[in-house]
């Protein structure tokens, strides 16, 4: 595992014991969105030798959602107003505090995501509003 690091000290190293330090490209994103599956799938957090490869994790991941969501909704975001960008973010934000309010009172929302995933939200709408901003047609 030369190449990726010991990225994690958990079950997902266990499983993937065998990895051979000469993988291409295509095998270390498979594996890397393979780790991102199995913490997600475990409800485990992001263990790294470093915070700049739990950073990587976390980006991959937000760049795996935001690929999904613009097959979806294609680039409609470049016609948002920076006012749009903050207003989304704003109910992201509300959304944060509500959930972890519930959470300091032992309560689970309804109907939740999680807070991680309102946070990877709020990163992208974050860099969407960079990318609308420096794009011109």
């Amino acid at each position: 595992m030369d190449g990726m690091g010991n990225l994690v000290k958990s079950g997902w190293a266990v499983e993937h014991e065998s990895l051979a330090t000469d993988s291409s490209t295509e095998e270390v994103d498979a594996l890397r969105k393979s780790m991102l599956l199995f913490f997600k799938k475990h409800d485990t957090n992001y263990e790294s030798d470093t915070i700049a490869d739990a950073y990587e994790l976390i980006v991959d991941e937000m760049t795996d959602v935001f690929r999904a969501k613009n097959g979806d909704y294609g680039n409609a975001f470049l016609q948002f107003r920076p006012t749009t960008f903050i207003d989304l973010i704003r109910a992201k934000l509300d959304r944060v505090e509500n959930i972890l309010r519930l959470e300091a009172e032992g309560k689970q929302p309804l109907v939740s995501e999680g807070v991680e995933s309102e946070m990877r939200d709020i990163a992208n709408y974050c860099i969407l509003m960079l990318v609308a901003r420096g794009h011109k047609e």
